[in-house]
């Protein structure tokens, strides 16, 4: 799934609906999400936009341009004070905040775009020619411009710090690891920091989340999931109208895009904090024994009420659809994404090998690359080989060998399974002054803090404060006044 989430901890203290992705965002669960404190990227009074000049390929000193949209917001900056920059999610940006983090340390709050997301798309296309320049790498280099213009346009910045959340941490944390002479620290919220083909770990979390405070809801959603496989097996048709996904009956990519759906509708009640609806949904059959189809129809209204009735009717699980929106401003409807975990980094979502699981069996690694090569026709997909070299090249999976990088990871977050894995299991770790990391555990944790209480989270904002000043990062001192 798509796991944007924004940078908790740099905004001024407020209680609203959290940025789900937005085929998540039709139904009761985008009313129950909250957050306390968040980087909006919604449209800023403050805020002033501006375009950075970067190449289609940094490769290429030839190369082609385009305008990559940015947001700059001064109005806690003084003199001397540093630079946060938020790092880019999949998705849009229309403005950018300051707060708890910035306006303590004077600083100046940037908010860029990543390339193909939002209208942020070079040439408005995303063909398959066009958009292998969608990687990794060239969005570290983009934000390596943003902040050598920002520092020209403000020369007493004193250091830069990147931020960000889910993807958006992983990359703060990659930028620090690929510029170390640019950027002096990072802040990294659940960043997935390795590359993975076939991420069946982030389903075993789920279940393990859901085992807490009761492990009959962990049970009853695994003997749900076993009905629903064998209602698929031999009633096929009738579970598809159930959820309202007839179309994806004859459609060449439907069985991956309906199991895809329905493993996202239970883990993302998990990965924000709201673990609580689907337990309170099937706690009524802990102890009650109901036949496979009931099973069925549990699920579907649990869909229908949490994510809107067109759950099943939107881009982001209609692989056709993804395929065929080529020429125009659509990397919201997922395919910039899928195109970055086809091609880098992978993070399929898929059932563990044996035991309980918390969607379709049949969702495989197997299954999730035929969508690839589905969408993305003749393109040279992820391999063993690759990922292997990703992780080579971006830390290894693990940021102890990048110093001033704060990562913080949640107990309930299944994205934490591709995080520093070796401190998230408390095996072979690597503290030391230079590389904070924090695993908070309480029931709920989720993503990004989704679910964390405010006093929690405060907490969190005067460590990330104390671990920036251990690392020489302030707000400019005041001038002393002469009075004569």
């Amino acid at each position: 799934m798509l796991f944007a989430c924004s940078f908790l901890a740099l905004v001024a203290p407020v209680v609203g609906l959290w940025a789900l992705p937005e085929r998540l965002s039709h139904g009761e669960m985008a009313k129950n999400v909250k957050v306390h404190e968040l980087v909006s990227t919604a449209p800023n009074p403050e805020s002033t936009v501006k375009y950075a000049t970067v190449p289609l390929n940094h490769d290429d000193s030839n190369s082609k341009t385009f305008q990559l949209k940015y947001f700059v917001n001064e109005a806690a900056f003084k003199e001397g004070g540093p630079m946060v920059i938020s790092m880019p999610q999949e998705g849009p940006t229309g403005g950018c905040g300051t707060g708890t983090v910035v306006t303590t340390l004077n600083a100046i709050s940037i908010c860029p775009q990543h390339r193909f997301f939002g209208d942020s798309v070079p040439f408005n296309d995303t063909s398959v020619e066009n958009m292998r320049y969608l990687t990794v790498e060239a969005n570290l280099a983009d934000m390596a411009i943003i902040v050598n213009d920002v520092k020209k346009m403000y020369p007493s910045i004193s250091s830069v710090v990147a931020a960000g959340g889910s993807y958006a941490g992983a990359c703060s944390a990659w930028f620090r690891h690929m510029y170390p002479d640019l950027v002096d620290a990072a802040i990294s919220y659940s960043p997935p920091l390795e590359a993975k083909i076939d991420f069946h770990e982030f389903d075993t979390s789920t279940l393990v989340a859901l085992s807490s405070p009761d492990v009959r809801c962990a049970r009853t959603v695994g003997k749900l999931m076993a009905a629903m496989d064998r209602q698929l097996e031999s009633n096929k048709t009738a579970v598809y109208k159930a959820f309202g996904a007839d179309y994806q009956l004859t459609s060449p990519s439907g069985d991956l895009d309906f199991m895809y759906g329905i493993g996202d509708a239970v883990a993302t009640s998990v990965q924000y904090g709201q673990k609580s609806t689907i337990c309170t949904v099937v706690a009524p059959y802990y102890e009650q024994e109901v036949d496979d189809s009931q099973y069925v129809q549990i699920l579907a209204d649990f869909v229908h009420i949490g994510y809107g009735q067109s759950y099943f009717h939107q881009c982001g699980y209609n692989s056709t659809c993804m395929r065929g929106e080529t020429h125009a401003n659509v990397a919201d409807s997922g395919r910039s994404w899928l195109y970055v975990t086809c091609t880098e980094l992978g993070y399929f979502q898929t059932a563990p090998p044996s035991g309980l699981t918390a969607r379709p069996r049949g969702l495989t690694a197997k299954q999730f690359l035929g969508q690839c090569d589905y969408v993305f026709p003749g393109l040279p997909l992820i391999s063993d080989d690759s990922v292997a070299d990703f992780n080579r090249r971006f830390g290894a999976g693990v940021m102890g060998n990048t110093t001033k990088v704060f990562e913080l990871d949640f107990s309930d977050d299944e994205w934490k399974m591709a995080s520093s894995i070796k401190e998230v299991q408390r095996s072979q770790w690597p503290l030391s002054l230079d590389n904070p990391f924090m695993l908070l555990t309480c029931d709920g944790c989720g993503h990004c803090g989704a679910g964390v209480s405010k006093e929690k989270m405060s907490a969190i904002h005067e460590q990330i404060l104390s671990v920036l000043k251990s690392w020489g990062i302030t707000a400019p001192r005041a001038r002393n006044t002469l009075v004569v």
